[in-house]
């Protein structure tokens, strides 16, 4: 996966694991199954220190959704 300091990565992943319990992540070879793993993403956060990254996984499609509208 590419790195763009830029921009932040969108990419699939699961919970199975291999055969000495560690988990395949995005390296599953069942994420060829479009019903199998969830959606996640990660972005770079700027910092003084240290590099940071703030994942989140658990989505349901890999595109942006809409805001809902205002009333």
């Amino acid at each position: 996966m590419r790195q763009n300091p830029n921009r932040g990565r969108v990419y699939r992943c699961c919970a199975c694991r291999d055969s000495t319990g560690r988990l395949l992540g995005p390296r599953c070879p069942k994420l060829s199954n479009a019903r199998h793993g969830s959606w996640a993403f990660a972005v770079d956060l700027p910092s003084l220190n240290k590099r940071s990254t703030m994942r989140r996984t658990g989505f349901a499609t890999g595109s942006p959704t809409t805001p809902p509208a205002s009333p």
